[in-house]
């Protein structure tokens, strides 16, 4: 079976909001009822397919005015092909040696892919830019293939200086990597232009737990040993791919499970805990999403954060719902409450 992502156009597409009143969108859903859909959504544009990238896309991310990384993870198919029988879940991309790739490099304007060399496993690994413009994808998954082509990703730091012709390749660290093993940590970029790099787990788990967690965050360059976050050890077991963003001040709203806190990087400590979002946990495996919304001048340029979708908690299993909320707050509110309201369709990863 061959996997690919397929490049599309989008034109014009009507989008709803998440936070428009409950009552006039109770009519649009029932959970006994099919997926509701209107006329208008057919007019409204349309799809098509112009390119392939050669691999799934689990993270793509825009280079420039031209070029998008692409990242997968490398599993079985990742390894020289053999002539007697076809592998499973090998990627379209390959390398002349007959290699499965699980990076591309995707050409807007040629609509083209080039494949792209890893030397780790980059599964469930996060990433994000430096000051100067440099991709650094962080953390991955365990050595895998049949021929364990992929080596150990859960400490690699991985560099990529985007090009606008085909000279740009991966490097790695082997010798320069994370202080700790981190799978589904999370990125985000501070002033100074390093990246804070922060929780994951030290190995693939259901949901993580004491003996797996990794409880710490560090920079990148690296300024030293991981350092201890007391905040990731009491947001158990729902914590992985912490959200994270960069506030005005400087200062970083990290959310997990259902707690949120303001962080002073700088002086490792917090600065502000916030009310917990009320209903179920947001953050993987039973994700939702969130987004730093525009600051405007209205509100004196508060911060304001939604945070959408989720799932009922861990012994719910797959039996659990995805959680049909979103909720907003004020980081500069004196007394920052969580505003709630429901949304159409419940989400998980959304």
């Amino acid at each position: 079976m061959r996997i690919s992502f397929a490049v599309a156009v989008l034109a014009a597409l009507h989008l709803g909001t998440a936070l428009a009143s409950p009552a006039k969108r109770q009519d649009y859903y029932d959970e006994d009822d099919p997926p509701f859909s209107s006329p208008n959504y057919a007019r409204a544009g349309k799809m098509e397919q112009i390119g392939r990238t050669g691999v799934t896309a689990m993270h793509a991310v825009l280079l420039n005015e031209r070029k998008i990384l692409i990242i997968d993870r490398c599993e079985f198919g990742s390894i020289v092909a053999q002539p007697f029988f076809v592998l499973p879940e090998e990627n379209e991309a390959h390398f002349d040696s007959g290699e499965a790739a699980w990076s591309t490099e995707y050409d807007i304007e040629l609509n083209q892919y080039r494949a792209l060399r890893l030397k780790t496993n980059s599964f469930c690994s996060a990433g994000g830019f430096l000051g100067n413009g440099t991709f650094i994808s962080t953390g991955g998954g365990q050595r895998t293939g049949r021929t364990y082509h992929a080596l150990s990703g859960f400490q690699s730091v991985r560099q990529f200086n985007p090009c606008t012709d085909d000279s740009c390749i991966w490097t790695e660290y082997p010798n320069g990597k994370m202080g700790d093993n981190r799978w589904y940590p999370t990125v985000e970029q501070l002033p100074d232009g390093s990246i804070f790099i922060i929780g994951g787990s030290s190995k693939p788990v259901q949901y993580n737990d004491e003996l797996h967690n990794t409880p710490t965050y560090e920079f990148w360059p690296s300024r030293g040993a991981a350092i201890y976050m007391p905040f990731l050890q009491e947001t158990l077991k729902n914590n992985l791919y912490p959200f994270v963003h960069l506030l005005p001040s400087g200062n970083l709203w990290i959310f997990a499970n259902r707690r949120s806190i303001i962080f002073d990087p700088s002086a490792n400590i917090i600065v502000r805990e916030l009310p917990e979002i009320p209903g179920n946990s947001r953050s993987y495996p039973l994700t939702g999403t969130s987004v730093l919304l525009p600051l405007r001048p209205e509100n004196g340029y508060h911060a304001e954060v939604l945070v959408c979708g989720g799932s009922e908690g861990v012994e719910h299993h797959a039996k659990g719902r995805a959680d049909a909320t979103c909720g907003r707050l004020d980081l500069d509110a004196p007394a920052a409450r969580w505003g709630m309201e429901t949304f159409v369709f419940p989400r998980l990863m959304p």
